[in-house]
């Protein structure tokens, strides 16, 4: 019966979530629905949890593809550069996506 009601309550904080409703209001709004306290915390740890492992996986995400870019900047500043080509182009414009994706993922997996 209680693992029903989790479920049920899970779906509604996921719901909610989905319309950027904050934990707080969230908590509030279950705690409407029913008068459990435990019940109420541990939906909001649950979707607490859920929140942050998609973060953290986003955050992954967004540090290897950063990690690529500054990779392939470097390879191809180093191929081109005794060819006589103008690397400035590629060699800052990959370096500066790299580390703006690198700052952004550190951001979504610590924050």
């Amino acid at each position: 019966m209680e693992n029903d009601q989790i479920t049920e309550l899970l779906e509604f904080g996921l719901n909610q979530r989905l319309s950027n409703v904050s934990f707080d209001d969230i908590e509030k709004k279950i705690l409407a629905k029913t008068q459990d306290q435990l019940l109420t915390e541990k939906v909001i740890k649950l979707l607490k949890k859920d929140h942050y492992d998609k973060k953290h996986k986003s955050g992954f995400y967004k540090l290897l593809i950063g990690s690529l870019f500054l990779l392939s900047g470097f390879f191809t500043t180093v191929c081109f550069y005794h060819s006589g080509m103008s690397i400035t182009v590629i060699m800052y414009t990959f370096t500066t996506v790299g580390c703006v994706l690198l700052f952004w993922g550190l951001y979504d997996m610590i924050g």
